[in-house]
């Protein structure tokens, strides 16, 4: 999916498409508010214009929504990984109905450090060009240039009901970000590369409605976040040695999990004003 889009070179859209402020009124940066993933917003743009035409966007948590959120679409799944079990949202039970979301790899790029942070969006070696922390981004706003930012990677599919990883119609299920930087001691900095070992309890992904089921698995094992450190989780996928990586200018790499972080975290932030002197 990461080089099918089929986007007219003149079309302007917001990159910011899963902060959930963007469309729904009210709805806070941390909010469970149902609504629509960037990759909702892209249907159209491969092929999915039907599906996209069944998404009520009048209004949250619509039922009207669940069919469309629990469709699988191949060219969201990556080869390598299985998508069997969807996410059950906790969180979307109207009229008796609970939505499960189909999955999906591709993850949009929320910045170096903490996507959800207000603070993490003001700084500047920290904003990536997609956000729930911050105000709307533009092509404009990247000022490292489309060709040094990456704008989509990979996530490795918790397939487990209860884990929203790879959820690609729900916000927090279909983004990826650096790790927490710029916290308050005594909570240690997290800094996450690709594929990195989970079973260090520094390089595991502290995602919203993350299951205990992965406790021994070196991809997966995860940390409910708590109201310091707010929620992140890294690039992954089951390609030995990296990931898939797609930048604004449309070009694909794949990253090495063994890239320098400081490299890593230049290619997330838009507007850092650093040389990457190392390529992927």
């Amino acid at each position: 999916m990461i080089g099918i889009l089929k986007i007219p070179a003149k079309t302007c859209f917001r990159l910011d498409w899963f902060r959930l402020e963007t469309l729904w009124v009210g709805a806070a940066s941390d909010s469970t508010s149902w609504g629509p993933s960037w990759q909702v917003m892209l249907l159209p743009f491969f092929e999915q214009g039907n599906l996209h035409a069944q998404y009520d966007f009048r209004q949250l948590r619509s039922r009207e929504s669940i069919v469309a959120v629990g469709t699988k679409i191949p060219s969201l799944i990556c080869p390598s990984d299985t998508a069997d079990i969807g996410w059950d949202n906790p969180n979307a039970n109207l009229a008796g109905r609970i939505a499960t979301y189909a999955r999906g790899n591709y993850a949009a790029n929320a910045g170096a450090a903490n996507g959800f942070s207000t603070g993490d969006y003001r700084r500047v070696q920290a904003r990536g060009p997609f956000s729930m922390g911050g105000p709307p981004s533009t092509i404009a706003d990247v000022l490292d240039g489309t060709s040094n930012t990456i704008f989509l990677s990979e996530l490795i599919i918790a397939n487990r009901a209860t884990d929203v990883r790879g959820a690609w119609a729900y916000p927090v299920g279909s983004y990826f970000s650096g790790g927490l930087r710029y916290n308050n001691p005594p909570v240690p900095q997290e800094f996450l590369l690709p594929n990195g070992n989970a079973l260090d309890d520094l390089k595991r992904d502290r995602n919203s409605f993350c299951s205990s089921v992965w406790a021994n698995d070196r991809n997966l094992r995860c940390a409910t976040p708590s109201v310091t450190n707010r929620a992140y989780q890294t690039a992954r996928s089951r390609h030995v040695g990296g990931v898939h990586t797609a930048r604004g200018d449309g070009s694909v790499a794949f990253t090495s999990n063994s890239i320098q972080l400081q490299t890593w975290q230049r290619f997330l932030a838009i507007g850092d004003g650093q040389v990457i002197s190392e390529d992927l």
